[in-house]
């Protein structure tokens, strides 16, 4: 069986590289890669670390008890595997490996020796034990890292990637601070071809608002905010585009999307209510100061003045704003926002 050790795709970039693509008449040609979360060609190097919990020694994976498959074989190889072996219903993982690899017992010991941590230790480095050498190590990059579990040292590299904090051991258990994770070979293919299907799904949604209205995408800019909330005036090409950009980077953003395409086609009212609330804090209608909204009224005809108004919380000002008894002063807002607009 063969396993991938994949980088984590929802990791932001940790550095800006300018990498030299092309040269014109004696000139560099340049790009920036934003994608990369570490320097190209340094790695990541994956081993059994030290634990607290086992007094320092070593985290190799292989401490866990499993159901024994040597209990009933009619020979052994040594008296002593027939000690450890025979009749155990369980057994460590660590000795179902050193047989079957055909190696002594406590061959893959997580105990650290004490001399190999000697500086200028070398006449006896034939003696560390197999976990502290090179061998029981692997280099992770940003690309696919392929492991061949019927491979020995493969095999106990993926038990040792297992047992470390820094790889996941599936794509549904990434977080925030895990680099990696393990997939089967198919089981990433499903993944991926899954994922393929959810972003066409929600491109065909960015279509369909297409044909909705020429201020539609800009407004679903406008209630998705961040990046895509800075730009007042967008057309209706660059708000696609915007869109297309958003959707295609997936995970949250893909989520956040499919979210306001439900609120735009359930709870418009609620969907114009971002809309304004966006519209009116960009133009200074309504002001924002922390948590804090506020709104200070025009004077009335007869130059008295309205009290101001204040809100605690953004869902305050939406309510607010998308509730029929207020369409007096939902209209003096608006009356507000296109007189500004028109300076």
């Amino acid at each position: 069986m063969k396993v991938m050790i994949m980088p984590n795709p929802n990791l932001k970039p940790l550095h800006r590289y300018e990498r030299v693509v092309d040269k014109i008449d004696g000139h560099e040609i340049s790009e920036n890669d934003d994608t990369l979360t570490r320097a190209p060609n340094t790695k990541f190097t994956i081993c059994a670390n030290p634990s607290i919990t086992l007094q320092g020694n070593l985290a190799t994976g292989l401490l866990d008890e499993i159901d024994n498959p040597y209990a009933d074989e009619p020979n052994y190889r040594t008296n002593e595997w027939e000690a450890i072996l025979s009749g155990k219903e369980k057994i460590l993982r660590q000795y179902v490996l050193e047989y079957k690899h055909g190696h002594p017992p406590e061959f893959y010991t997580n105990r650290v020796d004490p001399n190999s941590l000697r500086k200028g230790f070398k006449e006896h480095k034939d003696d560390i034990p197999y976990m502290q050498t090179s061998q029981a190590m692997i280099n992770l990059n940003d690309g696919v890292t392929m492991l061949d579990l019927e491979n020995p040292k493969d095999e106990v590299i993926y038990h040792i990637c297992l047992a470390n904090e820094m790889i996941a051991n599936s794509y549904e258990e990434l977080n925030h601070s895990t680099r990696f994770y393990m997939a089967r070979a198919e089981e990433e293919g499903k993944r991926k071809a899954s994922a393929k299907r959810e972003t066409n799904k929600a491109l065909a949604k960015l279509e369909d608002l297409s044909n909705k209205g020429e201020k539609v995408l800009a407004d679903f800019c406008k209630v998705i905010g961040g990046e895509l909330g800075k730009y007042r005036d967008l057309s209706e090409s660059q708000a696609y585009n915007e869109l297309d950009k958003f959707i295609k980077q997936k995970g949250e953003k893909l989520e956040q999307f499919n979210r306001i395409y439900s609120m735009f086609n359930k709870d418009k009212a609620e969907f114009h209510a971002r809309v304004n609330l966006w519209n009116y804090t960009e133009y200074g209608i309504i002001t924002k100061k922390g948590n804090t909204f506020e709104w200070i009224p025009p004077l009335n005809e007869d130059g008295t003045k309205m009290d101001k108004i204040t809100w605690d919380r953004m869902s305050d000002v939406i309510e607010f704003l998308k509730t029929e008894k207020y369409q007096p002063e939902q209209e003096l807002m608006e009356k507000q926002y296109r007189a500004k607009r028109r300076f």
